[in-house]
């Protein structure tokens, strides 16, 4: 990491901690540290996913793809059902504080932690997933389930001439 990109992420992280911050400085934060955070792990797959916002790879893609050839009836034999990461706040807090510390960089308290998760979930609202079919998949939705955050993926599927006209 380069000095100008500490820079950022430590100006960022003062932000966060100020209490005063919106969904553009958890989204720069996410961006920043996703190249520096393992594979897997709840700050590289969120990272990742709102740095690509209509997605055409990726786990969630492949899932997509494979529920809708199933309900389709189309589905290969060879494909297995995927299970999909699930991160709690408590995981998205200890993901940012492993990552954070092994930078160098103070770590976060937890209901900053908690604050930051609901900011994640806001991120994550209307991502576009396009699919085989050519049908895509449009936004998700959270429920919070005792101390558990969830994504429900609405799965609409709309034909691609109707997602223009939403745009």
């Amino acid at each position: 990491m380069d000095a100008k990109e500490r820079w950022l992420i430590e100006q960022t992280r003062s932000t966060l901690e100020s209490g005063s911050f919106s969904e553009h400085d958890v989204l720069g934060l996410l961006i920043l540290l996703r190249r520096h955070a393992p594979a897997c792990s709840a700050v590289r797959e969120f990272g990742d996913f709102v740095a690509h916002r209509e997605k055409d790879r990726g786990i969630l893609h492949t899932y997509l793809c494979r529920i809708q050839t199933a309900l389709n009836g189309t589905a290969a034999p060879h494909d297995q059902p995927l299970t999909l990461p699930i991160f709690t706040s408590s995981d998205i807090h200890a993901s940012l504080n492993e990552l954070l510390t092994s930078l160098g960089i103070s770590p976060i308290d937890a209901e900053l932690g908690n604050r930051l998760a609901v900011c994640i979930i806001s991120l994550l609202q209307s991502v576009k997933v396009d699919t085989q079919l050519n049908t895509p998949a449009l936004g998700f939705v959270s429920r919070c389930l005792h101390l558990r955050l969830l994504l429900w993926g609405l799965v609409r599927c709309l034909p691609a001439t109707s997602l223009d006209s939403q745009c």
